[in-house]
């Protein structure tokens, strides 16, 4: 299996033994149609469900590392449970919007954008852009892309205008995104980069 395919969704393989489970029926975007040379690229990549890589992550400033790529070569864990101080309040997982399409490929979907992404101090500070209208996961630029303009970057409230979020401690639960944006100044409409944490005993992506 080529190394720059070790992402969370192909570390935990072993014990799913199922790509499928990686996708959300009601996910509008079917980015599990291409097997190049034999082999489920974009069931390792393009996931319905994305990590909370912004905090959960313990590799730094190093995109490559942090979004999920080689974990074995030059950091790229996870932060051990320990310093995860409110898990039951903690994002580990959230529904994800698939950006792109067949013809011009597709990109991260298995990563979840904090909502504050860029400007957080304590996290792993390189996004695309956060939540907000114009972020990478909101919108997308090429022509051929419709984007997916919701004011939540790639949070994906597909379920009547909410999501599936799986939190640190392992319960599940359906979240509206105002919930999700707590102790930020987000709002429908913010533009993309504009989003300030206000709050942080509120924000539920750090590790508080």
């Amino acid at each position: 299996m080529p190394r720059g395919y070790l992402t969370w969704l192909v570390l935990i393989q072993p014990y799913q033994k199922n790509w499928q489970i990686f996708r959300c029926p009601s996910d509008s975007v079917n980015a599990f149609n291409a097997w190049p040379n034999g082999i489920p690229v974009n069931q390792m990549l393009w996931a319905s469900y994305g990590y909370n890589w912004n905090y959960l992550c313990s590799a730094g400033l190093d995109f490559n590392t942090c979004a999920g790529w080689q974990p074995a070569v030059g950091g790229g864990l996870p932060v051990g449970m320990a310093a995860i101080n409110q898990p039951a309040q903690t994002v580990a997982f959230e529904d994800t919007k698939t950006v792109g399409d067949p013809t011009d490929g597709y990109y991260a979907s298995y990563t979840a954008e904090s909502p504050a992404g860029v400007l957080a101090s304590d996290a792993c500070t390189w996004g695309n852009g956060g939540w907000g209208i114009g972020s990478f996961g909101d919108s997308t630029g090429a022509v051929t892309w419709p984007g997916n303009p919701t004011s939540t970057g790639d949070f994906a409230p597909r379920h009547t205008a909410g999501g599936n979020v799986a939190w640190t401690d392992g319960h599940a639960k359906f979240v509206k995104p105002g919930q999700l944006a707590a102790g930020t100044d987000w709002h429908v409409g913010i533009s993309d980069n504009a989003v300030h944490i206000i709050d942080r005993s509120q924000y539920v992506w750090d590790l508080q």
